[in-house]
């Protein structure tokens, strides 16, 4: 049928790149389906095609005025992802399925690998690999409830936000939650702050502090610095292509007075760049 031929021709491509690693992107909202194809087709591009690349392309209303019912849409998109997580992880050759969620992706992302890491009880069976979150805009208490549920069968995960973030400002205003791309000290409780602090301790979560001062040419109000800023772009496909933590991709360690551990971009990680990707390369 039409899931056979589906996992047929995934699995032909994934033979095509050799190194087997299937990612799928979540996008967020006020984005049509063309709009996600093409985010997922350049971001293919860029990885010079070493992985496949596949959307979940759930029905955003493609403008920002329908916010709130992409919103809903979202909600009920969870449990759809989390059987497709399973099938990939069941039926294709897939060495690793890797996640990338922009923005309200995460109100699909989070919940749904929660769930799937729910449902296969059996060790190895989800074949997941690395998770990253790009301003994710989701309720921060749920993205806190969801992380242990499937972070021991995940190889990492990353939480990359920018706490000037205007988009996810719009956001919390509309929820009155903080948003898990945009956790500010001031806008969250003790017990939150005194899980970021421990959660970013451990080895499998990363925190990315995307700082504008940090980054040239980065407005401070950035919701899109993923795919807008070379920096960050480059970061995260040396994420995916070679697995890498922060400091063997070059970013610098931080902890700020909360106890909160997290990476930022050096000032010289241009010039970095070149000796850090040669040495993941040949390690490959």
């Amino acid at each position: 049928g039409d899931a056979k031929a589906f996992i047929d021709y995934l699995d032909e491509r994934l033979e095509l790149d050799g190194n087997r690693e299937l990612l799928v992107y979540v996008h967020g909202a006020n984005t049509d389906f063309d709009r996600a194809v093409a985010q997922a087709a350049q971001f293919e591009h860029f990885m010079g095609r070493d992985a496949v690349v596949m959307v979940f392309a759930w029905p955003s209303a493609g403008t920002l005025l329908r916010y709130g019912r992409d919103v809903v849409t979202a909600r009920r998109s969870e449990a759809a992802f989390a059987s497709v997580l399973d099938l990939l992880s069941r039926y294709t050759t897939a060495a690793h399925v890797n996640v990338l969620a922009y923005s309200a992706g995460a109100m699909i992302a989070s919940p749904g690998l929660a769930r799937a890491a729910d449902a296969s009880a059996a060790p190895g069976v989800l074949r997941l690999g690395e998770i990253y979150y790009a301003a994710p805009d989701i309720d921060f208490p749920q993205f806190v409830d969801n992380l242990p549920r499937y972070e021991g069968k995940v190889r990492r995960v990353t939480v990359a936000g920018n706490l000037g973030d205007r988009a996810l400002s719009f956001a919390q205003w509309r929820h009155r939650v903080p948003r898990a791309g945009r956790p500010n000290r001031t806008d969250i409780g003790p017990d939150e702050r005194r899980w970021l602090a421990e959660a970013s301790g451990r080895v499998g979560l990363d925190v990315l502090s995307i700082r504008p001062e940090d980054l040239p040419g980065l407005p401070a109000s950035s919701h899109s610095f993923w795919y807008d800023h070379p920096w960050v772009s480059s970061d995260i496909l040396l994420k995916l292509l070679f697995h890498a933590a922060p400091p063997a991709r070059g970013l610098s360690a931080n902890k700020n007075e909360m106890g909160v551990a997290f990476w930022t971009f050096p000032p010289d990680y241009e010039q970095r760049l070149p000796a850090v990707v040669g040495g993941l390369a040949e390690f490959r």
